[in-house]
């Protein structure tokens, strides 16, 4: 079973879960008792992580202005934080940015002043295992499938994205089974994560099963639910 439909609906309510924390945090009603103004799903911030999957969401979904409205909001926020001296703000965007597949010359251009800063907290981001993942995957979108593997298989246990940055690096015809298998321990390694909803498409993308199981065709009804869900969080995607 290539991702059981319970399991993309635990990861719709992760978002869920950051949409209520986030609305908790709206300011009081009014004191004449008007409401106050509702703050739209596409405003709310999130964790990185999270970010990301909703605009690989949107991506999917074909939603080009929402996607460039959300994407424009989000990068404005991290560099205000660049601008404000924080390193790991510079690892934020540039896995933003390389997650999606957009302006890699930027992200390696963060990844490069990241290395340059010779501040004892940007060199302490700079080791850390976030960094190395950005570099993995920088490797990986360039082509250079042997350094990618070469940085994202120390992580490739504990983070499911060097696991599927380890997987998508296999493109050999001769890499097929290895491919596949490489998705399918994804998947297993942290089912409820964006990283597993990545490598289920590629495998039904990439024709590694022969057809799609009703898991899989679940799975795809719920991803082309889930922006009219996104714009209406109360209601339920599937």
């Amino acid at each position: 079973m290539l991702f059981r439909s319970e399991e993309a609906l635990q990861i719709l309510a992760q978002i869920e879960k950051a949409f209520s924390a986030a609305a908790a945090t709206q300011p009081a009603p009014a004191a004449n008792g008007a409401a106050a103004p509702a703050t739209a799903p596409a405003q709310v911030s999130l964790p990185i992580d999270l970010e990301l999957l909703r605009l690989v969401l949107l991506q999917h979904a074909n939603q080009t202005p929402a996607f460039d409205a959300a994407l424009q909001r989000i990068t404005a926020g991290i560099r205000q934080d660049i601008a404000a001296g924080h390193p790991q703000a510079r690892v934020s965007l540039a896995w933003l940015l390389v997650g999606l597949d957009r302006q890699g010359a930027e992200a390696g251009e963060l990844m490069d002043a990241l290395n340059r800063d010779a501040s004892p907290e940007a060199q302490q981001v700079a080791r850390e295992a976030m960094a190395q993942r950005v570099r993995g995957w920088l490797a990986l979108r360039a082509g250079q499938m042997a350094q990618a593997r070469e940085l994202l298989q120390p992580l490739a246990q504990t983070d499911p994205f060097a696991s599927l940055g380890m997987a998508l690096s296999r493109t050999e015809a001769s890499e097929k089974d290895a491919r596949e298998q490489a998705l399918q321990q994804t998947i297993r390694q942290a089912p409820v994560s964006l990283a597993a909803l990545l490598a289920s498409r590629a495998l039904l993308l990439g024709n590694d099963q022969p057809q799609a199981t009703e898991a899989g065709r679940a799975l795809s009804v719920a991803m082309d639910r889930w922006q009219g869900w996104m714009t209406s969080p109360g209601q339920r995607p599937m």
